[in-house]
């Protein structure tokens, strides 16, 4: 994390600096254009070798703009990029912060049994020496046999308490430990999110597939199976892979929880990094929704061509901060 937060500072210093030897090339420049084709101190037209001069000094300038635009372009994508990365591992930090104290007392809670578990066993082994002494000592009469009998009788109910007790406490152990209940619900649950996952990137024609862990980090794919990361894709690319993880994390919790819902509204989903081809796939998954779970999608969009695959649209304008139904 530390040395995103270099690169940070790195790229915002380098984009500062292409920042302003463009704003100052354009200012010097201006100065020429303002004085125009008459000399400011004689009031004179320039002649033919000043205006070449002139021409040859602002040519210089606009070769200085066009060397550190793209250099600029470039170290604010960087920056912006390190930042986003930065902001996203704090947050997985901290996840992993919190999962790592509910382990703990996992750890703690099976330990706690763990230790019950021993006490019990030290407990049925006394008592199987017991019987073991009582078995061996030689009877004198009835009377001595039959109280013997009673107390072999006793201990062995003891006996069998405690197993059962050890067996509650034994599935309480495996309930709360790592590879218990808690792992197995949500290694099954994985498998269903993946495959939902990998479907909607296929139906979307994206060039990857993904994977995630019990850990929910996830693994990348691009198309010829080498890992990668999900910054190594273009923003329409991106988008796409954003858009199948919003439709499969919507579809697991209608299976899994039993949440019912047949409204769904999504703001500006059509409008950033899809293009005509990713929109169209988007919208054809939204169509197969409504037939299929009899859904009522609304779409908020500020595409003007987004209307033309939309089944009914209302258009609506602002005027004076008020939104009203264009007429």
């Amino acid at each position: 994390m530390e040395d995103t937060n270099t690169k940070a500072v790195d790229y915002r210093e380098k984009k500062v600096e292409a920042q302003n030897i463009i704003a100052q090339a354009k200012k010097e420049k201006q100065k020429i254009l303002d004085k125009g084709n008459t000399c400011p101190t004689c009031n004179r037209d320039y002649c033919k070798d000043d205006l070449t001069h002139v021409e040859a000094e602002i040519k210089k300038l606009d070769d200085i703009i066009d060397t550190n635009t793209p250099i600029f372009d470039n170290y604010k994508e960087l920056f912006d990029i390190s930042i986003k990365i930065g902001l996203e591992a704090k947050e997985k930090l901290e996840s992993n912060r919190t999962e790592v104290k509910k382990i703990n007392e996992s750890i703690s809670e099976a330990s706690l049994h763990e230790q019950k578990m021993r006490t019990l066993l030290d407990k049925i082994e006394e008592y199987r020496e017991n019987i073991k002494e009582i078995k061996n000592e030689t009877f004198k009469d009835d009377k001595k046999i039959e109280t013997s009998k009673e107390k072999i009788k006793e201990l062995e109910n003891k006996i069998e308490s405690l197993q059962k007790e050890l067996l509650i406490l034994e599935n309480a152990k495996f309930v709360v430990s790592e590879e218990g209940v808690k792992t197995f619900i949500v290694k099954k649950m994985l498998n269903v999110l993946n495959s939902q996952l990998n479907y909607y990137l296929k139906a979307l024609e994206a060039p990857c597939s993904c994977n995630f862990d019990e850990m929910f980090e996830e693994t990348i794919y691009n198309d010829a199976g080498k890992e990668c990361s999900y910054f190594n894709f273009s923003g329409g690319e991106r988008k796409r892979i954003d858009v199948a993880v919003i439709f499969t994390f919507q579809d697991i919790l209608r299976s899994q929880s039993r949440t019912s819902f047949n409204l769904n509204m999504y703001d500006e989903l059509l409008d950033a990094g899809l293009d005509d081809i990713g929109i169209e796939k988007t919208l054809d998954i939204l169509r197969d929704k409504v037939n299929k779970h009899n859904n009522a999608i609304y779409i908020v969009s500020h595409k003007a061509s987004t209307k033309n695959n939309i089944d009914n649209v209302i258009l609506l304008k602002k005027t004076n901060g008020v939104t009203s139904i264009a007429s």
